[in-house]
């Protein structure tokens, strides 16, 4: 099985089977694109209206809102916080990186929130150290201590980073990542990565995870390890392969590739290519 997880693709963030509650971190970063109808920013508070048609954006700044115009960038240093409706960023400083359009519009194409790194979009939550936020390539990359993304559906932890890849559908955890669904199932691995499709309501669904490098598939009492997996939240049904081991009802199956259905609890092993025999310990 080949997996994305081990390279670094050019996604919007994790969801669970359920819609996800409006758009999620790399739509959320995109706010900051508001600066561009602002002009110097002379003081402490900001509000930029007829933004997207999201409503005012506001720009808050305990220290200082700063414009760079030969640097071409914008400051906000001191809890800073980027507000539109129930949504927001949060961090000690943000800096916006803009340019000259082809169309001749000022536009911001690079994002930085550094320190208490908060976003919010309705129940959606997503914290870490430092939010990177390219517009080119449409990704955000969130790394840091406790990095963590929480919603009604799901929660992911990771301890290296957490990256949205918005071009090609993809979400990835680096680092002891962690999945854990509102249902109990739980997904560990070295890197999990979250694939979606958009519905028609411009909603996100996740419809696998792929995770590579010591995985463990958890539900209830029954566990899977293996090297590499592939979940699918439709059916429920993980595809273990490499070095599989199942604990099912304190029975143990062992092999090269195995299924766990996280949803019907029935599991199984396939025979390998070389004939060797699978293994169970039934007590």
């Amino acid at each position: 099985m080949t997996s994305p997880v081990s390279r670094r693709p050019p996604s919007r963030a994790f969801a669970g089977r359920k819609p996800a509650r409006r758009r999620a971190l790399l739509g959320l970063v995109a706010w900051v694109w508001a600066w561009v109808g602002a002009a110097a920013p002379g003081v402490a508070q900001l509000a930029i209206f007829g933004t997207g048609g999201g409503g005012p954006v506001q720009v808050d700044a305990s220290e200082s809102l700063e414009w760079r115009e030969a640097e071409r960038l914008y400051i906000a240093r001191g809890d800073a916080l980027v507000r539109q409706g129930d949504d927001r960023l949060r961090a000690d400083q943000l800096v916006a990186r803009y340019r000259t359009g082809a169309d001749g519009a000022t536009e911001i194409y690079s994002v930085v929130a550094e320190g208490a790194v908060e976003v919010v979009s309705g129940d959606d939550r997503a914290r870490g150290d430092r939010l990177v936020y390219d517009a080119d390539s449409r990704t955000a990359i969130l790394t840091g201590t406790d990095l963590r993304y929480e919603s009604p559906e799901f929660t992911v932890t990771a301890r290296d980073s957490i990256e949205y890849y918005d071009a090609t559908g993809l979400a990835i955890a680096r680092g002891e990542a962690v999945y854990r669904g509102a249902d109990g199932q739980e997904v560990r691995a070295d890197e999990i990565a979250a694939r979606f499709e958009p519905r028609p309501d411009g909603s996100n669904e996740v419809v696998r995870l792929d995770a590579v490098g010591s995985v463990l598939v958890i539900q209830g009492d029954d566990r899977a390890s293996a090297d590499e997996a592939v979940y699918d939240l439709a059916t429920g049904l993980a595809t273990l392969v490499g070095n599989v081991a199942i604990v099912n009802a304190g029975n143990q199956f062992r092999g090269d590739i195995g299924e766990f259905n996280l949803t019907t609890g029935v599991s199984r092993l396939l025979n390998r290519q070389d004939g060797a025999p699978v293994r169970a310990l039934i007590r």
